[in-house]
């Protein structure tokens, strides 16, 4: 009695589980056949347009030479052997032939068709479609219209069209088609869920006992039943299906990717137990705080990590339950800048608590870096607006009529406002430079052409100062991957600071060959006999504002931004920049840059 009940079960679910699909399946096929149907009939219809234009386009548009019979024969013949309704338009609308029409008496009683909706359509777009009732044949007809052009002047339209009689027939063909097969494809089916039911009565006592050995912890054993059986076999089959593969295999999803994402932080992740036992720890943690992650597991905290912080944070989360922040500073070989979060799990004792280590050495360093910078802009913009105020109320409080003085009192006014000029333009220009907002256009330039430009523009200062500009040029002619302004901008500024630094008689060269260390690179040389750079101080010398001598340069006029607009234009046009100096001996910087074969 059993038996026959779940075999008559099991044979209704597994008809009806094959059922369903392959009723599915004819629908989606015939939706699927009737796409392509309609497409191929819009494509056929398309494709007889584009001749059609061909054919009667001299027809059309020289009507005087071809009379209306001969194209309303030609027009039927073709409707024939296309197996499709031609209709030929002139530009009022007015139908000219058409291959439904028996005499052209016929084809002048046709309406004016200038209002159909593909005749609109090819009128704006050069081609219209329309899915429509024939009020000519009386039928529903599909449409594709194209316009007739020559010289942007419209001289008519050719339209083809097949009955939607015709595609439904198609349709209905492909539907057939479809219902044989999925009337064998069901006989198939019945014929197998016969076998299948058959079979697995036979195996139903080796199921139940597998069943059961899964459901006691056997997790081995496998069984192949996909449906809910009443008595022991489906409740054993329940157990292990519910209790066993989808909690087991859950949670040990759940901990591998957990363990994944976890393991792929960047932040250093510890967790703790109750006692402060380690239960994980990352390897960013153990790389942050100098312990060895495998072997972390099971131990205590202060045993693992001697970092008195992470402790007071851990102890702060377990006695108020809620998340402490501090931070800290991590010495021995490397010094680090930590902040540390420290997170109670739920519950009540506190199971544990979550450790959350973040490096914030490099933000600092940037925050450093940005007060340092404030401060400097402020300073650098305080210097001539405070000059000019002074000299400003100066010539306002009396001295405009002293003749001895005034003239040396505007003279200073400008020479501030040229500073201040000069270094919001640097300013300006760096920012540009390293927000990307400056695009370059990299070409190969001719690194002569450039250095000529440079230096004659830099002629009457090294003249003031009885200096001789330099160069010294390879046999050959060299050009790089560069943009002109920007390689002049790098050679402005490096040749401006040698003359700034050298003094009266020195000498400031500028030499270029292919570097001897990377053939594919061209090594430009600013060289001068100034009062060279102490080696502690090239470190920096790149750096926004930063001077060796601050006097010398703010009375030379330098806005402390040169090489560091140096620095980021030779990086952006994938080139490196270095200085060699000895203090008192001169200095020589070096721009390597890609070189370009012309």
């Amino acid at each position: 009695m059993i038996s026959n009940k779940i075999t008559a079960r099991l044979a209704f679910i597994y008809i009806f589980l094959c059922l369903v699909p392959t009723i599915a399946a004819c629908v989606f096929l015939i939706s699927w056949e009737q796409q392509i149907i309609d497409r191929q009939i819009e494509e056929r219809l398309e494709d007889a347009t584009v001749f059609l234009v061909d054919v009667f386009e001299e027809g059309l548009i020289s009507r005087s030479n071809i009379s209306l019979s001969d194209i309303q024969s030609d027009v039927a013949r073709l409707g024939e052997n296309l197996r499709i309704r031609i209709t030929l338009i002139d530009r009022s609308g007015k139908v000219l032939a058409d291959s439904g029409k028996s005499t052209l008496g016929e084809v002048a009683a046709m309406d004016l068709h200038d209002t159909r909706p593909e005749i609109l359509a090819a009128k704006e777009h050069g081609r219209g479609e329309a899915s429509r009732f024939s009020d000519t044949v009386g039928a529903p007809f599909v449409y594709v219209a194209r316009s007739v052009e020559q010289d942007n002047v419209l001289h008519g339209y050719v339209r083809a069209s097949v009955r939607a009689s015709t595609v439904r027939e198609q349709v209905v063909a492909a539907s057939s088609r479809l219902g044989l097969l999925a009337l064998l494809v069901g006989s198939v089916n019945l014929f197998m869920i016969y076998y299948v039911v058959r079979s697995f009565m036979k195996r139903m006592s080796d199921l139940r006992h597998a069943a059961d050995l899964v459901a006691t912890g056997d997790l081995q054993q496998r069984v192949g039943l996909a449906d809910h059986i009443d008595g022991g076999l489906g409740r054993s089959f329940n157990r292990m299906t519910s209790e066993l593969a989808v909690n087991v295999d859950s949670v040990r999803e759940r901990s591998e990717q957990l363990a994944t994402v976890l393991g792929g932080m960047v932040e250093g992740v510890i967790a703790i137990d109750s006692r402060q036992r380690v239960l994980f720890a990352n390897r960013s943690a153990a790389t942050l705080l100098g312990f060895k992650a495998e072997t972390a597991t099971g131990n205590s905290l202060l045993e693992t990590v001697r970092l008195q912080p992470l402790h007071t944070a851990a102890t702060e989360a377990f006695e108020t339950g809620e998340q402490t922040r501090l931070d800290a500073d991590v010495g021995g070989g490397v010094n680090r800048s930590l902040t540390i979060r420290a997170t109670p799990l739920p519950g009540k004792p506190c199971p544990g608590v979550v450790l959350v280590i973040l490096d914030v050495t490099e933000l600092r360093r940037l925050e450093g870096l940005r007060q340092e910078f404030i401060a400097n802009v402020s300073h650098e913009l305080k210097t001539p607006l405070s000059s000019i105020k002074a000299y400003t109320e100066t010539l306002l409080n009396g001295a405009l009529q002293d003749t001895n003085n005034n003239e040396r009192f505007v003279r200073r006014i400008a020479e501030q406002a040229d500073r201040l000029h000069d270094l919001i333009l640097d300013m300006l220009s760096l920012a540009r430079i390293e927000s990307a907002e400056q695009s370059y256009e990299i070409t190969p330039i001719s690194i002569a052409d450039v250095v000529e430009k440079s230096l004659s523009s830099h002629q009457d200062s090294a003249a003031h100062k009885n200096i001789q500009l330099v160069t010294k040029p390879p046999q050959t002619k060299l050009f790089v991957r560069a943009e002109s302004e920007a390689l002049r901008q790098i050679l402005d500024n490096l040749v401006k600071n040698a003359i700034m630094y050298t003094g009266e008689g020195g000498i400031v060269t500028v030499q270029w060959d292919r570097d001897s260390r990377d053939t594919a690179m061209v090594a430009i040389k600013v060289v001068d006999t100034g009062i060279g750079i102490d080696k502690k101080n090239h470190a920096r010398l790149f750096e926004r504002f930063f001077r060796v001598d601050k006097a010398r340069s703010r009375e030379q006029g330098g806005t402390g931004l040169g090489l560091s607009i140096v620095k980021h234009l030779t990086q952006f046009l994938n080139g490196t920049v270095a200085v060699e100096s000895v203090l008192g001996e001169g200095a020589t910087f070096t721009v390597c840059l890609p070189k370009a074969e012309c």
